[in-house]
Order: C-alpha cells, then structure tokens, then sequence
C-alpha cells in the first residue's frame, strides 16, 4: 500500500528528505502540494478517493503553542471528514531555525 506525506511546497519536499530516515522516505511518496490550501485539499483527495494512508505537514507559522494546537484542531477537521478508516496525521510544524556558524562547546 503506498501511503503519502503532504508538505506546502518543494523546499519541504527536500527539508523532510534531509531530516528523515532513508528507510521511512523511501517508503512514502513525499508531495509538495504548492501552498497550504492545496496540501489540505491534496490529502483530503488522496484519503477520500484512495483510501491511502496520509500525513499532512503544514508550516505553524508561528512558535505560539496555542495557535498551534487550534491549527491541528482545525487541520484535523478538515481533513478526518475524508478519512473514514483510513489512517492520517496532521502536523502543524513550527519554524525551525539553523544556524550558518553552530555555537562550538568549549574545550
């Protein structure tokens, strides 16, 4: 069974392919959906007409952890009107910040 991870666009595409392990990449299809709108309706698709499991990752845009969890509430209605019994996850993710120079532990 081919199961999907839904992110907003190609530079998340590439930041989940980087951060995951090969074994869990290589067994998903990782999709950029081209906006946040697009990534839910993408994932009520493929839950609804497929039956394929799916996760949907969208940007929080913000760090707040109470806009947080009311995005996954709103996310999760939205999408678990398609799923029936199909299994999905929604995630809200915060930004994450790197560093060009990380900080050196001192010796």
């Amino acid at each position: 069974m081919n199961s999907y991870i839904i992110v907003e666009g190609p530079t998340d595409v590439e930041l989940l392919r980087r951060l995951l392990p090969e074994d869990i990449i290589n067994g998903v299809h990782v999709v950029s959906a081209n906006g946040r709108s697009a990534a839910v309706s993408l994932c009520r698709s493929l839950l609804l007409r497929r039956h394929v499991p799916a996760v949907l990752v969208v940007d929080a845009d913000t760090t707040h952890e109470a806009q947080i969890r009311e995005q996954k509430l709103l996310l999760d209605d939205l999408v678990s009107m398609a799923a029936g019994a199909t299994p999905y996850l929604v995630e809200p993710i915060q930004p994450i910040h790197f560093r060009r120079n990380p900080v050196r532990a001192q010796t």
